[in-house]
């Protein structure tokens, strides 16, 4: 059975490969800026990055791939992953919920005994269909 790395999101990542280079987050704007010969991109926005209130688009994840000497692939994984499971803080919280410890991204969660199971029967007066009176 094949390997697969272990998922990880895009603010991680960012910050990891960062810091690792000893760039401060204005650094790593500024040098951004630099190599792609655009000034759009900031401080605040890597912070948004970091903080994973924001994914990079693909033409700023290729320059971070230059920037930070992390292969494009990898980021990508990374971004993807994080749009899949946008509210999650670290990997440890996602671990659970794909099961068996394996986080695969896209995987869907698996209902519990516990959770509550959606009663459509019930449910469908709730929720008004759009347009009705």
């Amino acid at each position: 059975m094949e390997d697969r790395p272990i998922p990880e999101l895009i603010s991680d990542l960012i910050k990891r490969a960062r810091m690792e280079r000893g760039l401060s987050q204005t650094g790593l704007a500024m040098t951004l800026a630099d190599v792609s010969g655009q000034d759009t991109v900031t401080r605040s926005e890597v912070s948004r990055w970091e903080r994973g209130k924001r994914i990079p688009t693909r033409h700023w994840l290729r320059w971070l791939a230059v920037v930070l000497g992390v292969p494009l692939e990898r980021l990508e994984c990374a971004a993807t992953f994080s749009r899949r499971f946008r509210t999650v803080k670290s990997v440890a919280d996602v671990l659970p919920m794909v099961g068996h410890g394996s986080a695969e991204p896209g995987a869907i969660p698996r209902q519990t005994a516990n959770d509550d199971a959606i009663n459509l029967e019930h449910d469908r007066g709730t929720f008004p269909t759009p347009g009705a009176k």
